[in-house]
């Protein structure tokens, strides 16, 4: 989808379920960003924000989704002090 969309190709063209699915983009984002984190889980705070939200915003994941990602992986890494 992220693809398409980066292509030119509108909303109006793409399979609408795909689309309108905000809770599956949430859940990739979550999943790439989880992959992605490891990378920058010795960073400080303001850095992993900056680094994964921007690694995240790169494929086509919109700004908002990936700092809601960004957000929960933080908070499951301060929960767990690792990332598994």
């Amino acid at each position: 989808m992220f693809e398409m969309r980066r292509k030119g190709i509108s909303d109006n063209h793409i399979d609408p379920p795909i689309s309108q699915s905000r809770l599956d983009e949430d859940r990739l984002a979550y999943e790439a960003g989880i992959k992605l984190a490891r990378r920058y889980q010795a960073e400080p705070e303001d850095i992993f924000f900056k680094l994964l939200a921007s690694a995240l915003v790169r494929p086509g994941f919109d700004y908002e989704t990936a700092k809601t990602a960004v957000r929960k992986i933080w908070n499951e890494f301060l929960e767990n002090k690792h990332l598994d």
